[in-house]
């Protein structure tokens, strides 16, 4: 019997001043489930966050807009895929 898990990959846009960019992007870099994927010079980076639900998603989104000098995120994308677990694959 095989089990379908889910994963939930979404992208957003984190704003913050120009300054403050290496501080939040640090912060960002040490969750598990987050990547950044591209940031400019006027305090814009570009974060994908992969994980197993969309509560996780959420919480995960959540932790970002409280981070210290964070002033915004927009969510940009969000779309979610299948997973078959290694034991259907195998029959």
């Amino acid at each position: 019997m095989s089990e379908v898990k889910e994963v939930h990959i979404s992208s957003l846009v984190v704003y913050t001043s120009v300054e403050h960019v290496a501080a939040v992007a640090q912060a960002i870099e040490a969750m598990p489930e987050a990547e950044i994927y591209a940031r400019d010079d006027q305090g814009k980076l570009v974060v994908v966050i992969e994980n197993e639900g969309k509560k996780h998603i959420l919480n995960t989104v959540e932790t970002i807009n409280q981070l210290d000098h964070v002033l915004n995120t927009s969510l940009v994308y969000h779309q979610v895929e299948e997973l078959v677990s290694q034991c259907e694959e195998a029959q």
